[in-house]
């Protein structure tokens, strides 16, 4: 049964759900403007193996606003001194989108910390990511300032719904439209939003050179000594990382492997956990440690 808790890093407070169940440690990170329910789905059949630790990163879900203090090295040292001091030994660590660009730079700096790392469709290139950010400003901005907002639940998803997002086609469709006003995503996001700090996201969107300076993985895939594992989303199902980073990166890594996943987009775990979940559990159970 998983428990959440918190944990006291200095003047950062961490929460965490902890399934409590036997077996190596694996640390779950999720992306941008979540928070660790959003891998929910996937951790109870990961719990039947491992002892899953899944965080909310500062500035989302029930953790630390660290307003100005946004930068990848910043979530990363969170991860490190959790590990160290709340895990207690070296870890499995699977991360999604900012949770990849997370695990990579722990992965560089603080090898001793790490067993295996998955990244989750997390683009590899800074200037790709930059312009995938400059694509979404519109939905960010909207992201920002109801985060910024004390609007109802009630109105956060009214405005979630009215949001336009480029449907399969390129056209402009409401999000009501193309989800359906029953999606349960719609106050899943309300609450999110409702927890998160809207300066995360301004600093994605005005502080991208600060934000993203030392998250160069043409630099930080050669340091990484353990297992990786690159699990990538489909491209033309909305995936962020493309086949021409991937194809680059691969060589870059001391021990490599990769797997596409298709017909499943950037979220990964939505509608369907079960591909990208059978690929994770396929992964870490051909690994000895």
């Amino acid at each position: 049964m998983l428990q959440q808790q918190l944990f006291q890093n200095g003047t950062i407070t961490i929460n965490y759900a902890d399934s409590h169940t036997p077996g190596v440690p694996l640390v779950l990170l999720h992306g941008g403007s979540g928070r660790w329910q959003h891998l929910e789905s996937i951790i109870p059949k990961l719990a039947e193996c491992w002892h899953v630790y899944a965080l909310d990163l500062r500035g989302h879900g029930q953790s630390s606003h660290t307003p100005g203090n946004y930068r990848i090295q910043d979530y990363a040292g969170d991860i490190a001194a959790f590990v160290e001091n709340v895990v207690g030994q070296p870890a499995l660590v699977f991360g999604h989108s900012l949770g990849g660009y997370v695990g990579i730079m722990l992965a560089a700096q603080r090898p001793d910390l790490l067993r295996v790392l998955i990244v989750g469709d997390s683009p590899l290139s800074r200037e790709h990511l930059r312009s995938i950010l400059e694509n979404g400003s519109d939905q960010n901005t909207v992201w920002r300032d109801l985060a910024a907002s004390d609007l109802s639940t009630a109105t956060m998803i009214e405005k979630l719904q009215g949001v336009h997002v480029p449907s399969r086609d390129g056209n402009l469709v409401r999000m009501v439209d193309l989800y359906g006003a029953d999606n349960p995503w719609f106050p899943y996001m309300a609450e999110t939003l409702a927890q998160h700090d809207p300066d995360m996201l301004t600093s994605v969107m005005e502080r991208f050179d600060d934000t993203f300076a030392m998250y160069d993985t043409d630099s930080l895939l050669p340091q990484i000594a353990c297992p990786v594992m690159i699990l990538q989303a489909d491209p033309d199902h909305g995936g962020m990382l493309t086949d021409a980073e991937v194809a680059h990166a691969l060589p870059l890594i001391t021990h490599p492997h990769h797997i596409r996943l298709s017909n499943i987009g950037h979220p990964l775990f939505y509608p369907d956990p079960q591909p990208a979940l059978d690929a994770m559990i396929a992964y870490l159970n051909s690994q000895t440690w």
